[in-house]
């Protein structure tokens, strides 16, 4: 008896829950706005005339920063165990950095957008305030959700070396 003529049925994927879409989706969008600010205030120091300096390339290292954040987000949307080890693992490092972090925020935003009227840097300075605040709330709910995930998904369980 030959099987030739049965098609093997596709093994199915397991639905991603609507948290974790959630979750994945704002990750990648704050991700998002968050390189193309770097690299915009980045390119208007420049076309100000200001030189490269340590500022600038800080500010391109945080557009690199933020497209890693884009990945691991993108990799909780496709469910890939590393994107879940990395926010277990550095989600909370990340939140501890991003807290000692705010306290510098005005000067920071004094720094990067000195030539702006003082209305303007404390508008700016209210806005990447409330950014931070956001990004360090879906950091803090994406590990404390993920463990739920887990064994329903295999996000985090050993898998061979050439599945994802």
């Amino acid at each position: 008896m030959s099987h030739a003529g049965l098609r093997q049925r596709p093994v199915s994927t397991p639905m991603r829950p609507l948290t974790l879409s959630l979750i994945a989706i704002t990750g990648v969008l704050i991700g998002s706005v968050l390189t193309v600010a770097a690299f915009v205030v980045a390119v208007l120091r420049t076309l100000q005339g200001i030189t490269p300096d340590r500022l600038t390339i800080a500010l391109l290292i945080g557009a690199l920063l933020a497209t890693v954040v884009i990945w691991f987000y993108w990799g909780l949307w496709e469910m890939i165990a590393t994107a879940w080890w990395a926010h277990v693992v550095a989600g909370p490092l990340a939140i501890i950095g991003l807290v000692a972090l705010t306290p510098m925020l005005p000067g920071l935003v004094d720094l990067v957008a000195a030539s702006l009227p003082n209305q303007a840097r404390q508008l700016l300075t209210s806005g990447v305030a409330w950014s931070l605040a956001g990004f360090i709330g879906l950091e803090g709910l994406t590990v404390i959700y993920l463990p739920t995930v887990r064994q329903m998904f295999g996000i985090g369980a050993p898998r061979k070396a050439w599945e994802r």
